[in-house]
């Protein structure tokens, strides 16, 4: 593997891992869209508009980066030869 795509896939592995304990921890508590568009700045429509977008917006392109990721690690050392045969025997 080529120095640069290492360093890039060391450097997302932190900011992803935070990503995917947003999602499992803020998501606890509902949300009701009624409550939010009552009073938009009051300190608990602020917070609720910030937990959903950290818990349910911005965070969930973790998982399915992390498939990719896992997808091109297990996919880039294959040659042609070992992908007939990975067909061919399975």
């Amino acid at each position: 593997m080529k120095k640069l795509q290492s360093s890039v896939i060391d450097w997302l592995r932190f900011p992803l891992a935070i990503a995917v304990v947003f999602i499992h921890s803020f998501g606890a508590y509902p949300f009701d869209l009624d409550t939010l568009h009552s009073g938009p700045f009051t300190g608990m429509s602020i917070y609720n508009w910030i937990r959903i977008c950290f818990s349910h917006v911005f965070t969930h392109i973790a998982v399915p980066t992390f498939y990719v990721i896992s997808g091109y690690l297990f996919f880039c050392n294959w040659g042609g030869n070992e992908v007939y045969n990975y067909i061919v025997r399975n």
